[in-house]
């Protein structure tokens, strides 16, 4: 519909190019994402292995493992999240097919983009003063500082809106990541 010829070569729909390096660059973050939370998970399992092994054979638990489980398991838990939503596999209220009417699929393209804003946007925005406070305190068994821990909030904030506008530029609902 808005292809044209232009010097005997045919051109692009508008932002066909742009929309095509969104998706590509969403991707990439959400490989990136999926290897991080695995990566994490993978932390999680073995510091709640050394403590179980630590608390039931040498009857003494190191205290930082507990923490250090329980910081993995929300880095891999957020970074999963956003890999869910650009896999499409997030719960949804109303399923749009590709099959569906061409105005139903951009409803509802935009309405997930809305949805996605409203959440994911004040969660961003709050969350950079809330990085900068926890940058004033160290964890209590790791001693690492805060910040490092909850920087994870504002980058999952920033990942799921990009994937969001990615989707939101796409042709179908397929093109967004399915």
């Amino acid at each position: 519909a808005g292809a044209g010829r232009r010097g005997g070569v045919m051109t692009k729909p508008p932002f066909q190019g742009f929309a095509g390096a969104l998706r590509h660059a969403s991707s990439r973050i959400n490989m990136a994402a999926k290897w991080a939370a695995a990566g994490f998970l993978c932390l999680m399992v073995l510091f709640v292995t050394i403590q179980i092994v630590a608390r039931y054979v040498l009857s003494d638990a190191p205290a930082w493992t507990e923490e250090a489980a329980r910081y993995a398991m929300t880095w891999s838990a957020l970074l999963a999240a956003t890999c869910a939503f650009h896999d499409r596999v997030d719960p949804v209220l109303v399923t749009v097919s590709a099959s569906s009417p061409r105005r139903m699929q951009t409803l509802s393209r935009l309405a997930r983009f809305v949805c996605v804003a409203i959440f994911a946007g004040p969660m961003l925005y709050y969350s950079i003063g809330m990085v900068a406070r926890s940058s004033l305190r160290d964890t209590e068994s790791l001693g690492v500082n805060l910040a490092c821990i909850t920087v994870i909030v504002p980058i999952f904030a920033s990942i799921l809106l990009f994937h969001a506008v990615a989707q939101l530029f796409a042709e179908t609902p397929e093109e967004g990541g399915r």
